[in-house]
């Protein structure tokens, strides 16, 4: 072997080595984003305020939760006040 196929090899090897794989995500698909059922469990907002209650009943009803899990109501505690004026429903 001389000493131009060995520096061809070489040359060879370092370039396929720099094409290796990219860490870059414009060229690769997008992490997928798995958002949880609405009946999953009951987010902290809706025990926090009324208007967080309501937005989340808006979203159970919106939700087409007809094969979903029932929602566990041990963690949720609804905020009452008897300084505020109630909400219009509707």
């Amino acid at each position: 072997m001389n000493k131009l196929q060995l520096a061809l090899i070489v040359v060879s090897s370092a370039v396929i080595t720099a094409c290796g794989g990219s860490d870059d995500e414009v060229m690769g698909t997008p992490p997928v984003v798995v958002v949880p059922p609405v009946t999953a469990e009951v987010p902290p907002s809706a025990s926090a305020t009324e208007a967080g209650l309501f937005a989340y009943l808006d979203a159970l009803f919106k939700a087409s939760a007809d094969g979903l899990e029932p929602v566990d109501l041990s963690t949720f505690n609804p905020a009452l006040s008897d300084t505020t004026e109630p909400m219009a429903i509707g």
